[in-house]
């Protein structure tokens, strides 16, 4: 076992500098007991990363932490006759293009959300229209980092809520390993669904801007009007702090377009909600993981 140092830049889809001092990429679940003891010796609180799509590196450099990224045992799908296992570390969009080419449509939307398995589990992902994570939920395999023990969450324990979840609320202290959901409802025309997918994905694409970015900023539901909205309104749409800006396509995105440092990402988060708050009385709560 090897912890090393690592450039993250590239850990996280909005690319911000930074790096640490402690890496570690798990490659079995037999390794989770003595990297947490490593890391208690060490004084380490131990990190855990997806695939970036949603978070952001508040530090330039890291010496407290221990990040951890699940790497080949955790990657898998399996289909069986009434349910699917996947491993936390699978695609999630790979995940909703394989089911649907088994005919199976609940899950439309894990073909149009990047990011992997264990991340969605944590955030309940999912989109509008499509449906999310919660609603063929089976149950999730997890290794408590407290207690030191696997452990199986049904659905009512995981407390899902609009992009949030047990995961996310005791963060980094639960590891999401792999999770089950119910299949059901599939089509007679698979390759309706196929290109409904298509369509669904070139719609999106459309109306997303372009550039490094961890998507939504705020969460959406939490009010009258979503986020971009109320950005909007106080006259953020394309402002900008040195290399990072509200995009001017979605006032929700925050673009890093010329270098941006986190610390120029958080002053615009802030101002954002300080304006909201100012205009509205509205509290915007971030959908972005700030680490």
């Amino acid at each position: 076992m090897e912890i090393i140092e690592k450039d993250l830049t590239k850990k996280a889809n909005i690319r911000t500098k930074s790096f640490t001092k402690h890496y570690f990429e798990l490659e079995s679940i037999n390794e989770i007991k003595n990297i947490i003891s490593l890391a208690n010796q060490r004084n380490l609180q131990i990190q855990i990363l997806g695939d970036g799509t949603n978070i952001l590196f508040s530090k330039e450099e890291y010496t407290d932490k221990l990040f951890i990224k699940l790497k080949k045992t955790f990657n898998f799908i399996e289909i069986n006759n009434n349910f699917v296992e996947i491993g936390a570390s699978y695609s999630l969009m790979k995940a909703g293009k394989i089911l649907a080419e088994n005919s199976y449509k609940d899950f439309v939307y894990m073909s149009l959300i990047p990011g992997s398995l264990g991340g969605a589990i944590r955030q309940n992902a999912g989109t509008t229209k499509e449906g999310e994570i919660k609603d063929s939920f089976i149950s999730c395999k997890v290794y408590d980092l407290k207690e030191n023990i696997e452990k199986v969450f049904t659905k009512e324990e995981m407390n899902f809520s609009y992009r949030d979840s047990l995961i996310q609320s005791e963060k980094n202290r639960y590891l999401v390993l792999s999770a089950k959901f119910e299949l059901k409802n599939k089509t007679k025309n698979i390759e309706e669904l196929k290109n409904f997918i298509k369509e669904k994905k070139q719609n999106k694409s459309k109306k997303e801007p372009k550039g490094y970015s961890f998507g939504s900023t705020f969460k959406s539901h939490l009010q009258e009007n979503p986020a971009w909205w109320y950005v909007d309104q106080v006259g953020l749409k394309n402002f900008a702090i040195d290399g990072a800006k509200f995009s001017d396509v979605h006032a929700n995105w925050i673009i890093n377009f010329d270098n941006a440092n986190a610390k120029n990402i958080i002053e615009l988060i802030n101002l954002a909600k300080k304006k909201v708050k100012e205009k509205f009385n509205i509290n915007l709560v971030e959908e972005v993981e700030i680490i």
